[in-house]
């Protein structure tokens, strides 16, 4: 198991890690949990460090538009020269930008700033490091 799966699976039980700079809390929502869980959040402590850096990378990810799941979340430092579109400097505004035109898409919205089809948007996602699978459910023209 990752330390996302753990810090996942313990979080699903109500325990909560803010992160405040760069000092990592924990809080029981009662000191049954608290008891439950010790050897877990032993272990989570072992790796405070990395811990720290999954919650700050979580705090970063963007909602995904419906009918779209999040494989991989790394972008890259800018310039990013896309294959046929040109360069990006603000990789997080065209990140934003482009999920909001594919969100646009799958909701079957004709407008003016969705650029290209939603598999096109999906490309240029993936050359900024963002790769997502649109559901087999979601409109994909």
């Amino acid at each position: 198991m990752n330390i996302g799966d753990m810090v996942g699976a313990i979080e699903a039980v109500g325990v909560r890690f803010p992160l405040e700079g760069h000092k990592l809390h924990v809080w029981y929502p009662d000191k049954d949990r608290r008891a439950k869980l010790a050897t877990q959040i032993a272990l989570l402590r072992k790796h405070r460090a990395e811990v720290a850096d999954f919650l700050k990378t979580r705090e970063e990810i963007l909602p995904m538009p419906p009918g779209v799941r999040l494989v991989s979340w790394t972008p890259h430092d800018p310039p990013v020269i896309l294959t046929r579109f040109g360069v990006v400097n603000d990789v997080s505004m065209f990140i934003q930008s482009t999920l909001a035109q594919l969100d646009s898409i799958l909701r079957g919205r004709k407008s003016l700033l969705a650029h290209g089809t939603a598999r096109e948007l999906v490309g240029r996602l993936e050359q900024c490091g963002v790769v997502v699978e649109l559901e087999s459910t979601a409109n994909t023209k």
